[in-house]
């Protein structure tokens, strides 16, 4: 049998991480993740000690009746991100949608994170 293995241009294994932005707006920290494949019911989000955790799971119902893989890079199994949320994110008004695939979170940014406007005083004129 022959083995068909995917390697990386620099002859290493592929790692399973999904991929993630993060985009900073101006009222709020949105993070989108791809999770192709997976429910909504297997997405868990969690904060804890100003740690983000995005964990998912990717189920499939496939069996094989008979044959055998001779290559496969599609994946079942779980996905795991975690990010560092700064002081200044209210994670307590967050919101996460998902959909086509792509998980959005909405973290709002504290009152303290807005920018402020310092209004500038002239000088008294005599």
């Amino acid at each position: 049998m022959t083995r068909l293995v995917r390697w990386t241009p620099v002859n290493g294994p592929v790692e399973r991480v999904p991929a993630l932005d993060v985009l900073d707006h101006e009222g709020h920290i949105e993070v989108r993740m791809d999770l192709p494949g997976v429910s909504p019911d297997d997405v868990n989000i969690e904060v804890k000690d100003g740690i983000l955790t995005i964990s998912a799971q990717v189920r499939t119902d496939e069996t094989l009746d008979s044959g055998n893989y001779t290559y496969r890079e599609r994946y079942t199994g779980s996905y795991q991100r975690s990010l560092r949320v700064p002081k200044t994110i209210d994670v307590q008004n967050a919101e996460a949608k998902f959909e086509n695939g792509v998980l959005s979170l909405k973290m709002p940014k504290t009152p303290e994170a807005q920018p402020m406007r310092i209004p500038v005083k002239g000088a008294a004129v005599n």
